[in-house]
């Protein structure tokens, strides 16, 4: 009875691995590129889906184009190229990195999902920037470049920059830090150089003007007599007190990336934009 049960969970354990062995290679042999809008020709085809089973085999990152004409816009937009990355079985290792281009030539939409590592190389500010790339050579109706040169090309050079720590986002940028009493002197300082040289310079072209004027010590040679009547008489308001309040910042500016989680279960990053 033991060597049967041995023997069962042996068999099971066998078909367990047999069936993840053709999983894995129904993924590999796969197309990455579904042109279902019929935007390349054969031989391009060809050659973009070569580029993209090579990006597969040498970064264990899938990546996926997918071309229709559905008509759709966010959110089945973002919903479509999400459930199409899950549900038909890409992505590498356990949290199926990667990503996929959805393009829609109805809408004029297109959207990048990325999944696992995929939303580390790709944030929400390289997205947009890349998305930009796309879009321009799809307004020239280059759609092989747009491929080739404006998605794939830069995921290049993204994901080299996430493998070295450093993944493509918001630049980071210099500010003084007004708590410091130095950066106040310096500031004062700077503000009394601007402010007498430009008094040097605006007195300095007045008394030039004024050569033939001779001092006098009083304002009565000055006046005419009986000359200053007031016959109208109004109040004007001078001063007033404003009280501003800071504005509250900006989070979406932070950099990194937002995630939203598809109907699979699994967790994307993401963006659209039209073109």
């Amino acid at each position: 009875m033991r060597k049967l049960t041995s023997i069962g969970l042996s068999l099971i354990v066998s078909l367990m691995m047999i069936t993840s062995s053709l999983v894995t290679a129904w993924a590999d042999e796969k197309p990455r590129l579904i042109d279902n809008a019929d935007l390349l020709t054969a031989s391009e085809e060809s050659e973009i889906n070569a580029l993209l089973d090579s990006f597969r085999a040498d970064n264990d990152f899938d990546v996926v184009v997918l071309t229709t004409r559905e008509g759709l816009e966010d959110p089945e937009l973002t919903a479509r190229a999400d459930d199409y990355y899950d549900y038909e079985g890409y992505g590498c290792g356990e949290n199926k990195d990667g990503c996929l281009l959805l393009i829609d030539m109805e809408s004029r939409m297109m959207h990048v999902s990325t999944t696992g590592y995929g939303i580390t190389v790709l944030t929400d500010y390289g997205i947009d920037m890349l998305t930009d790339e796309v879009a321009s050579y799809l307004g020239e109706e280059d759609y092989a470049g747009a491929i080739e040169t404006g998605f794939l090309g830069n995921l290049e050079w993204m994901y080299e920059d996430a493998e070295n720590g450093e993944p493509y986002d918001v630049p980071e940028e210099t500010a003084l830090d007004i708590k410091n009493p130095v950066v106040h002197i310096a500031i004062l300082g700077l503000a009394l150089l601007i402010g007498t040289a430009c008094g040097a310079v605006v007195t300095s072209a007045k008394k030039k003007k004024l050569i033939s004027v001779r001092k006098a010590r009083g304002a009565a040679s000055f006046m005419k007599k009986d000359s200053l009547r007031l016959t109208k008489q109004n109040d004007y308001f001078l001063y007033s007190t404003v009280v501003a309040t800071p504005k509250p910042e900006d989070s979406s500016g932070s950099g990194g990336s937002s995630t939203h989680i598809g109907s699979s279960g699994t967790t994307h990053g993401g963006g659209s934009k039209g073109f």
